[in-house]
């Protein structure tokens, strides 16, 4: 048995005891609790019954074990750092960063401190304190990914997006065979337009890990993007193929049909989507506009509004509607939808329906507006 306090636990995220030998870990915790017994007990065994207990997943009872080894000694960094990750996985996160901060005053360059400290403070959206953690780990051990990685996604939530890229590159490249770093990398060169790029990363992350049904739903997006939908819905079948129940995968498969003019199956495929998830207002937006393609012009004011009840201020469908009341020769509604989405997108909105023959149509009826307003002032 370890006399010392020299086992460190390696992350302050879940221990799964089923990634040890349950069996032995149990007989070792039976062995220290009976040296426990003993009159005055030293230590280490306090200690070696605490980590014990972490690896075994049993939380609660590592946490009062760990004060009672504190008790007797509190000078032990690593002892502070497996207290602080026992905490974290009890959900007590303001104490969890409490204990790492006391194992980085006995050991300021702990690198496991400042990132387990670095991730709890991010979790908590510190952002710029859990930054910092990660820029001091990162001076001390620069070849390490995960430092890299956790980097980038606090710069994202930063704002700092360029600054973001560049570290997960760098992530990349210090760790190329970690599928989740290609995934990061390539969702964040999406959100940035760099098509190409997000393709690359995930051809990367499925190199690695060929049965990833949303890496296939993603680069079926980035492909709609590109304007190449017969290969995007290539890459819906395969995705499709892994994970049959996924809503998002025929949500994507709704809108390059409707791309492609085949109104009747994005219908179809759209339906199927918001039964499986019926509160992605996107998706009924996407059905509205289908709908309205297809000419059936009261559905599709209902889907918009099914869209409305979920996320009230869309001026896009206000703006659908609009145009769909309309087409139905309701001028009275259309005039107050396309009120509604002047006013929450003003200079959007107002243009478009200066352009609009089923608006301009109706610029003469009593009940739509006298003229389209010139300025947010008049709405």
């Amino acid at each position: 048995m370890p006399q010392s306090g020299s086992e460190r636990l390696q992350a302050t995220e879940r221990i799964d005891p089923s990634s040890r030998d349950r069996s032995t870990l149990e007989q070792e915790l039976l062995r220290c609790q009976n040296w426990l017994q003993q009159p005055q007990p030293p230590y280490a065994a306090w200690n070696y019954q605490s980590y014990l207990f972490c690896l075994l997943g049993r939380y609660p009872e590592a946490v009062n074990s760990y004060q009672i080894t504190l008790e007797l000694n509190d000078q032990d960094a690593t002892v502070w750092y497996n207290y602080g990750v026992a905490l974290a996985q009890l959900g007590r996160e303001a104490e969890a960063i409490a204990s790492l901060e006391q194992a980085l005053a006995r050991s300021p360059n702990n690198i496991e401190a400042l990132t387990g400290k670095g991730r709890l403070l991010h979790r908590r959206q510190h952002y710029a304190a859990a930054l910092a953690c990660y820029q001091q780990a990162i001076a001390l051990a620069p070849q390490t990914a995960s430092l890299w990685y956790y980097r980038g996604k606090t710069l994202v939530r930063l704002g700092q997006i360029s600054e973001a890229l560049a570290s997960l590159v760098q992530a990349a490249f210090c760790q190329p065979d970690n599928s989740k770093i290609w995934n990061c990398l390539g969702y964040l060169q999406v959100r940035c337009a760099q098509y190409e790029a997000a393709l690359n990363s995930f051809d990367q992350s499925l190199r690695l890990v060929r049965n990833n049904p949303r890496v296939y739903v993603a680069r079926s997006y980035v492909l709609r993007r590109l304007g190449r939908l017969q290969q995007a819905l290539s890459e819906l079948d395969q995705a499709q193929r892994l994970e049959p129940d996924f809503f998002y995968s025929e949500y994507q498969r709704g809108l390059i049909l409707g791309t492609l003019g085949h109104f009747k199956a994005a219908q179809n495929c759209l339906v199927q989507s918001l039964k499986r998830q019926a509160y992605y207002y996107p998706a009924w937006l996407a059905l509205g506009l289908v709908l309205q393609q297809k000419g059936d012009y009261q559905s599709a004011i209902d889907s918009y509004n099914k869209a409305l009840a979920i996320e009230p201020d869309i001026a896009f469908a206000f703006y659908q509607q609009a145009y769909c009341y309309a087409k139905l020769g309701n001028s009275g509604w259309a005039a107050e939808h396309l009120r509604r989405a002047i006013a929450l997108a003003p200079s959007l909105y107002r243009t478009k329906a200066q352009q609009e023959p089923a608006f301009l149509a109706f610029q003469s009826a009593p009940t739509f507006l006298i003229r389209l307003p010139s300025s947010p002032s008049e709405i």
